[in-house]
């Protein structure tokens, strides 16, 4: 007895297709979620870089105005402003450190979608290969019904040309 299953309807798309699909939908969803934290994290970098060069040259100002003896308001004006930017630098800081940990997360996300497809895409290929075998099995069946029902009419054949042959003589 044969226990090879019956491959299912071809109706519709195989279920491993569908959730290859779905698979890749959600990949290519976090692909996209990468690259906009990528991006934001560029954003963030360049930000801190202009914050960090500002706090450079106010700093140095403040330096000249109080090598230079100026009023005491632009002095205090100039520190207030460098508090300001100091803070404005550490809340960036932390900031890049929130986008690079979301960066890595949704790395990590990106990296497990894409085995998720490659596993879907594996279990597809290996049904589609059933389904070729189950064909290729089924086809080589029936020639093989074919030839012994050919076999069979040809030996049948035979024994009539036989049998009228002594039927003749």
């Amino acid at each position: 007895m044969n226990t090879v299953a019956a491959a299912p309807s071809r109706d519709g798309p195989s279920p491993w297709a569908v959730l290859r699909d779905r698979a890749r939908r959600r990949a290519d969803r976090a692909i996209e979620a990468l690259a906009l934290a990528q991006r934001e994290r560029e954003r963030l970098r360049h930000s801190r870089s202009r914050v960090q060069t500002m706090l450079r040259e106010y700093g140095a100002r403040l330096q000249r105005l109080q090598a230079e003896a100026h009023a005491i308001a632009e002095a205090v004006n100039q520190r207030e402003f460098l508090g300001h930017l100091r803070r404005l630098d550490e809340r960036v800081g932390r900031q890049l450190l929130q986008a690079d940990r979301q960066v890595e997360q949704l790395r990590a996300g990106v990296v497990a979608a894409e085995q998720e497809v490659a596993k879907l895409a594996q279990l597809l290929e290996r049904e589609e290969r059933a389904h070729r075998d189950l064909a290729a099995r089924r086809e080589q069946r029936q020639l093989d019904d074919w030839a012994v029902m050919q076999a069979g009419l040809r030996a049948a054949l035979a024994a009539d040309e036989e049998a009228a042959l002594r039927r003749e003589a």
